[in-house]
């Protein structure tokens, strides 16, 4: 599995989440955490940020059919 793109794909869940109107305020600041310890993630690992970019955009894309497909490539 490639690593990036996991992470990728976690922040765009975070982000899904966030956009929520009836997310509640505590779980909303638990969220932000979570989305922010991500991007430090791909920082730390020194994960390139343009190419971690792109593979969110790639990720809200990307059919079910050929999730496994590119998560993998």
């Amino acid at each position: 599995m490639n690593r990036l793109k996991q992470l990728a794909k976690e922040l765009v869940w975070m982000q899904d989440e966030l956009e929520k109107e009836s997310l509640p305020e505590w779980e909303r600041e638990n969220v932000k955490k979570q989305a922010d310890d991500i991007r430090m993630k791909v920082v730390s690992e020194g994960h390139s940020v343009d190419l971690f970019v792109q593979y969110m955009k790639e990720y809200k894309n990307v059919s079910v059919a050929d999730y496994k497909d590119w998560i993998n490539s």
